[in-house]
């Protein structure tokens, strides 16, 4: 049974795995809040605390085995929704899992859509970048959290 509450309050810590596509050194990449399919994942900090997002974190595997990962960006639930985008539970994954959706559907390239569509997106992404707080782990290899607070 998940404890949390299904609510994910404004004030909540969300918590995005970042991997060494995301970054540039210590910068955030536009596309750390992106997934094609517009479900990016993400997990409750707050209520997982970060051993555990960083447990999970670990277990990531991505499909390119140079992809390595590099630490956690931390963005409040307010700032998300700020962003117009939208950030909720999704616990059929596991217990602390969530979602942030941006609501934008990239049409192919060939649409008449497609640039507008793509600059609004960019533009979503830049800013959730900008409001995002990303923390490098001194020890990837660790279990447990070794870095800055969360």
């Amino acid at each position: 049974m998940c404890d949390i509450p299904i609510e994910i309050a404004n004030e909540e810590k969300i918590v995005r795995a970042i991997f060494s596509s995301q970054v540039d050194k210590k910068t955030l990449r536009k596309n750390a809040f992106f997934e094609p399919h517009d479900d990016v994942s993400v997990m409750r900090h707050t209520h997982m605390g970060s051993d555990e997002c960083k447990r999970r974190a670990l277990q990531i595997t991505p499909g390119n085995p140079n992809i390595k990962y590099k630490g956690l960006a931390v963005i409040e639930a307010k700032a998300i929704r700020d962003s117009n985008s939208q950030v909720t539970d999704s616990r059929i994954v596991y217990c602390g899992h969530a979602h942030i959706s941006h609501g934008i559907q990239v049409p192919p390239a060939d649409d008449p859509l497609y640039a507008q569509q793509k600059l609004e997106l960019d533009d979503r992404l830049r800013e959730l970048k900008k409001l995002a707080r990303y923390i490098p782990d001194p020890d990837p290899a660790a279990e447990t959290w070794t870095g800055e607070a969360v």
